[in-house]
Formats: structure tokens, C-alpha cells, sequence
């Protein structure tokens, strides 16, 4: 399939097999699962044109395929630990040449965001047009995002080369280290914001997470346009957490 060099795809990584909180990519956040939240909240974004969710062909990640049967999202499969190779294999299914790599457990992904990673992925592209290079926040550092935003943006090239030469384990699963290893010398955007929120968690890795997102998505009354602004903002606040 010929690739399009302005289509944007997010791809989702989810699984139920974690080691801290297992499932919790189908545990209920105000009447969606942590999934749903995170793949309704992507597909808000202007500059994405379409999601798919990879997960791996484990049987306990049946469940999360029925999610996706149930909503209509777009859906591959492949190795658990290999999650280089789902994206590569998601990418498979689209023209798009321009790919989002998003996080099943961040429940405030913000489609604004998003499209600012997106955006300046885009005005990069015009002064290095092989698209050997990568925009994002989280595995750069610094970072000064809270944790659970993290917005990483490659071109479909960057993928396959990565899917090719990166045979380390570490690597396979993480996706992206082989993209901001600087040894590598790719052109690498890192996105800050200008107040220092690192020391906010908007993500959900424990059962105490998953509890402050409740609180969180309760007092906005579970509202779909909910900004990362607010969330944040709730979370200091709770938190006693002054800036």
C-alpha cells in the first residue's frame, strides 16, 4: 500500500497483562472502560485520520478485541512482548505515513496536544523530507508535561527502520528507543511545556491512579471535552500541591 504523506495515524498499544494493575485497560472510568476513554479522546484530535488499536494475541486480550468489535474501532494483533512489531503490523493497514504512538493507560490524552506534536512533526517534514526524524514529550528528557500525556510522532520510514535494525528486547517493546538513542544522529524535536508539571500523574499504573482519575472524571462530570489544563489543575489541587 502506497503511503500518504500527510495522513497521520495514532496507533493505541493496549493489553490486560500488567504487572501492577492487571486488566486495568478495561476497568470502568465513568461508564467507559480506561480504553475507550483513551481511544474516544485520540479521535478528537484534528490532525489524526484514523486510530487502531494493537494488542497482542494472548487470549486474555480476547477481551479487548470484543471492545473494539462492540465500538468499531480498528484492531491488529501480534506478539506480547514485540510491540514494535504490532505497530509495524498496524501501519500495514493504512496509507498513512505519519504515525502517533499513544498509550492505552493515560485516560487524559489531549487531542490538543496531539495536534501540536503533529504540527510541528509537519514543519519539520519541510526542511527534512525523509522523515527520519521524531517529535514527542515523556521519553525525552527533560520533560516538563505531567506523566501520562506523552505524545511521541514518527514518520512510517522511521518505523520500518527501527522494526528492522532494533533486535534488542528493550527496544521490541518500549517502540521507541531506537528513534531518540542519539547514537543514531535522527533529527529529534523535544516539546516542553513552559511550566515544569512533571511531578503530576495523569496516567494509570496503580490502584491509587486509577482512583485519583475517578476523582478526576467524577468532578468534571465525566465530560468527554475534559483538558489535560483541568485534570491537572484538579490533581495539585487535591494533591495540596502548590506551584
Amino acid at each position: 500500500m502506497s503511503q500518504d504523506t500527510n495522513k497521520v495515524a495514532a496507533v493505541v498499544q493496549a493489553r490486560t497483562k500488567s504487572t501492577r494493575l492487571p486488566r486495568k485497560v478495561l476497568m470502568d472510568l465513568c461508564g467507559r472502560t480506561l480504553l475507550e476513554r483513551v481511544v474516544d479522546r485520540v479521535s478528537k484530535s484534528k490532525t489524526v485520520d484514523e486510530v487502531i488499536v494493537a494488542t497482542s494475541d494472548l487470549p486474555c486480550d480476547d477481551d479487548i478485541v470484543k471492545v473494539c468489535i462492540n465500538r468499531g474501532y480498528r484492531w491488529v494483533r501480534g506478539s506480547e512482548q514485540d510491540v514494535l512489531g504490532r505497530f509495524h503490523t498496524a501501519m500495514h493497514y493504512t496509507d498513512a505515513n505519519i504515525v502517533v504512538r499513544i498509550t492505552a493507560d493515560d485516560p487524559f490524552k489531549d487531542p490538543q496536544l496531539i495536534d501540536m506534536c503533529v504540527n510541528v512533526f509537519k514543519e519539520v517534514a519541510k526542511v527534512n523530507t525523509d522523515l527520519m526524524h521524531y517529535v514527542g514529550f515523556g521519553p525525552l528528557k527533560p520533560t516538563t508535561f505531567p506523566v501520562g500525556l506523552d505524545v511521541e510522532v514518527f514518520g512510517y520510514p522511521l518505523l520500518c527502520r527501527a522494526y528492522m535494525y532494533d533486535d534488542t528486547a528493550y527496544g521490541r517493546e518500549h517502540v521507541t528507543p531506537y528513534m531518540y538513542d542519539p547514537k543514531n544522529e535522527f533529527l529529534l524535536v523535544n516539546v516542553l511545556n513552559r511550566v515544569d508539571l512533571s511531578l503530576v500523574r495523569l496516567t494509570v499504573d496503580t490502584e491509587e491512579d486509577f482512583r485519583m482519575a475517578q476523582l478526576i472524571y467524577t468532578y468534571f462530570d465525566c465530560d468527554e471535552e475534559l483538558t489535560w489544563k483541568d485534570a491537572a489543575g484538579l490533581w495539585l489541587a487535591l494533591e495540596g500541591v502548590l506551584l
